[in-house]
């Protein structure tokens, strides 16, 4: 369970991005992402948000639909960004895989040679193909996933059920 503890309702939100939309700030946005994260099961979140001032029912109702909002546009544009990388790590792969063949092919030359040079020159031009290879494996086997985790906990935290209470409802216990 996450518990925030604002002034008023509108203070989670900090600005507006370049869509004219209010964003929540951004230290909230990393926290409420890092509790969501945490959880496999992210029926597991449960978000209560205290405020010390009073507040009406429009206005509680007012925050939940931006909290909805913001989290589902933050969706949306993680999926952009996803698929843009997807290409991107693609067109690199298939580059990558291009000039591994094309070193492969020459290492195996190099090597019948009897040339002790040319061996080592085609040892380390191996290597090199492989390092080509590196950031294409590393996105689809890592941050391709963790990416998708993202989303979605994003997709999610604009389902959630979301408690909010004035504190003085809460007594001495907060």
């Amino acid at each position: 369970m996450l518990t925030l503890k604002l002034q008023n309702l509108g203070r989670l939100f900090s600005k507006e991005n370049y869509t004219g939309k209010k964003v929540i700030d951004p230290e909230a946005d990393e926290l409420i992402l890092e509790e969501a994260l945490k959880r496999k099961n992210h029926t597991q979140i449960k978000i209560s948000v205290i405020s010390t001032e009073t507040f009406t029912d429009s206005e509680k109702e007012h925050f939940l639909d931006r909290f909805k909002e913001y989290y589902l546009h933050k969706a949306e544009e993680l999926t952009k960004i996803g698929k843009r990388q997807d290409k991107k790590f693609f067109r690199a792969f298939q580059k990558g895989l291009i000039i591994l063949a094309f070193i492969v092919a020459c290492a195996i030359i190099l090597s019948r040679l009897n040339n002790e040079f040319l061996r080592i020159i085609g040892e380390f031009s191996l290597v090199a193909g492989w390092v080509a290879m590196w950031k294409p494996f590393d996105y689809f086997i890592y941050q391709r996933n963790e990416h998708k985790q993202t989303i979605k906990a994003c997709e999610y935290l604009t389902r959630i059920d979301m408690e909010i209470m004035h504190d003085e409802h809460m007594g001495s216990g907060v």
